[in-house]
């Protein structure tokens, strides 16, 4: 996107990544979410904008600037937004960044899908070398629960291979705060790139 933000986002700038919301005082971690924001905006609120995600579709942005977005995990893990693995691969090549706010923990109450959900976007800021800010009240361990019981899971199915590949996004979300990660550079097409390396590498 032609963006100029340093999206390396190491030192004073970038020290909290994963934010645990202080029940006594939520207001706290808003601010620092939006002090984060600013400080990688150069001050700037952000506008609204669209992404075009396939079939016609488009995934509205309410907040946006230079490679980077805002969003609420309602907004792309719900059922209601029915977003696939294609629409987060879309959407990690056109941002470098994205904050991820009110993460709830993924209890039996929560449909399964919006756990996938998660999960696949989880793997393809991965893939692509996305930084992904987020909000949530508890530590990332707790995030998903270590078993499931069958009326929640849909019946015959038990949830194990959402909670393996849990145990996946955890390793993670804990590898995407390390300095490494942070400096990175951002891959908007990883696969694409994987597929030219190999083809040359066999090519004589």
């Amino acid at each position: 996107m032609g963006s100029q933000v340093d999206y390396r986002l190491v030192g004073e700038r970038m020290k909290h990544i994963y934010h645990v919301i202080n029940a006594t005082d939520p207001a706290q971690t808003a601010r620092l979410l939006n002090e984060q924001w600013n400080q990688l905006t150069e001050q700037r609120a952000g506008e609204s904008s669209e992404v075009a995600i396939g079939y016609g579709r488009v995934l509205k942005v309410h907040r946006a600037l230079k490679g980077i977005a805002w969003f609420d995990f309602a907004e792309l893990c719900d059922n209601r937004a029915a977003l696939g693995v294609a629409d987060y691969a879309k959407l990690c090549e056109v941002y470098h960044t994205l904050f991820l706010v009110n993460v709830p923990r993924m209890s039996p109450e929560h449909s399964l899908n919006e756990a996938r959900r998660f999960i696949l976007l989880i793997d393809e800021c991965y893939d692509h070398k996305v930084k992904v800010i987020l909000s949530t009240q508890i530590e990332p361990e707790a995030l998903f629960p270590t078993s499931l019981p069958a009326s929640a899971a849909g019946g015959s199915v038990t949830g194990e291979e959402e909670i393996f590949a849990f145990s996946r996004t955890l390793s993670r979300l804990h590898e995407m705060q390390t300095t490494e990660y942070l400096e990175h550079k951002h891959e908007p097409h990883p696969y694409k790139e994987k597929s030219n390396a190999h083809h040359k590498r066999h090519v004589k």
